[in-house]
């Protein structure tokens, strides 16, 4: 009775004697191996022959000491491929002790060992695209545990710097970070923890004595009651480009104040040639305001200053172009986004709104209490941008350009666009399309 219910069972179950030969299979080992029964079967013809040095002394020595035992081997399944077993037997006996042989189960595993070479495979190569990064690293944090795990290039302050991994605690982390990094850290740490949001963070941290610059980039996996449970990531050492950062905005700043010498000393020279020369002094003086607004544009268009977001833009340059000219808030209107600029484009469009207040200022509603409107606007063509004039005298479209109208033209064409003038009873309408990015070299887009 008990080996016809082991016969219903799908796990595969043989009866060996103490001889080691098959003397019961039961039907699912019998379907695996394509035999009618264990009479005329032998295991051992199955075995793949590689394997067959390997198993031999754990299974002679069991069945001499009559002991339990588990191997694995590759056997020849009935359909010919070859298919990995694990064994486990058990000695059993009869009531006086007499050693009768094994009772087993076959498992196959197969599958199972090639999911686990997949995973090994997939560990060496991505510890192999760590390692040829460089200075990348990987952590682990669970967070339930407070068990922080991480690599020797993970600089979180755990690392041994042997290349093996160690762990700590996320404060002994914390304790490494830069006192100004710390609170910003803290509260990037929580956003993630409570909101699931992707932490992206460069900060600093003491490793080894010498404060270095990293970027943080992880994700928190929850649990089914929504806790954060595992929170890993990658870490980068970004200390030489942070490095080379602060180096360039030294240079930058260095070489903004020696252009802003360079221009002030083209501003005395041209008032003192025009004292000499009270004749040329109107034309100089207009020279002077254009080496003004030029050096406006230049001041504003170095990137690595510390201007804040929104004073690289082309309404701070409206702004800063137009101050001479008592233009404030209640005299210029803003419509639309704003426009960051390259050193291209900055110089150009300091030119023209130099070259539009000063022709406001003469004829316009800059001569009166008028008011100027910018427009922004994007179009399928690029950017347009409106000049518009109210509030000023009655004005006609002039007989003649003068230097002023043909410097603006020749500025917008520097910038692949060509400008169009509209004399209306109101006041001046001018616009421009500025080409959409990557027509001209250098053209952003509107923020």
């Amino acid at each position: 009775m008990p080996w016809a219910i082991l016969e219903t069972v799908p796990a595969m179950i043989w009866l060996g004697d103490p001889q080691g030969r098959c003397v019961l299979l039961n039907r699912a080992l019998r379907d695996h191996w394509g035999v009618a029964d264990a009479d005329s079967f032998e295991w051992s013809d199955t075995l793949h022959p590689d394997d067959a040095p390997r198993i031999a002394g754990p299974y002679s020595q069991a069945m001499e000491h009559r002991q339990p035992f588990r191997i694995e081997a590759r056997y020849r399944r009935a359909d010919g491929e070859w298919r990995i077993l694990q064994t486990d037997a058990c000695p059993h006996f009869d009531s006086s002790g007499q050693f009768l042989g094994m009772v087993g189960v076959n498992t196959d595993i197969t599958e199972q060992r090639r999911t686990e070479r997949d995973l090994r495979l997939s560990k060496e190569n991505l510890e192999f695209a760590i390692e040829a990064a460089g200075e990348v690293g990987t952590w682990i944090w669970d967070v339930q545990n407070d068990v922080l795990t991480g690599d020797s290039r993970t600089w979180c302050g755990i690392g041994d710097g042997d290349g093996r991994h160690s762990t700590g605690r996320f404060a002994d982390f914390l304790a490494l970070v830069h006192e100004e990094d710390r609170a910003r850290v803290c509260a990037a740490i929580t956003r993630t923890l409570e909101e699931g949001r992707d932490f992206r963070l460069e900060y600093r941290l003491w490793q080894g004595g010498h404060l270095r610059w990293v970027f943080a980039l992880g994700r928190c996996e929850r649990d089914a009651l929504d806790r954060p449970v595992i929170f890993a990531g990658v870490t980068v050492d970004v200390t030489d480009r942070r490095t080379r950062e602060d180096a360039a905005r030294m240079l930058a700043h260095e070489l903004s104040h020696r252009l802003k010498n360079v221009f002030g000393v083209m501003q005395v020279l041209t008032a003192q040639t025009a004292r000499c020369h009270p004749d040329a002094t109107p034309a100089l003086d207009q020279l002077a305001r254009r080496i003004q607004a030029l050096g406006v544009a230049q001041m504003l268009s170095f990137p690595a200053t510390d201007a804040p977001r929104g004073e690289s833009g082309l309404r701070h340059l409206a702004e800063r172009v137009l101050a001479p000219y008592a233009v404030r808030g209640d005299r210029l209107d803003w419509d639309g986004p704003d426009l960051p600029l390259s050193p291209e484009r900055a110089t150009a469009l300091a030119l023209i709104l130099h070259e539009l207040a000063t022709n406001s200022a003469k004829y316009g509603s800059l001569s009166t209490n008028g008011k100027v409107r910018i427009t922004l606007s994007t179009t399928p063509e690029g950017v347009r941008i409106e000049w518009s004039e109210t509030g000023g005298p009655p004005v006609s479209t002039p007989q003649t350009s003068g230097f002023g109208s043909r410097l603006i033209r020749q500025s917008a064409a520097s910038l692949g666009a060509q400008d169009r003038w509209l004399w209306l009873p109101e006041g001046l309408l001018w616009t421009v399309v500025l080409p959409a990015a990557g027509h001209d070299g250098g053209a952003e887009t509107v923020d």
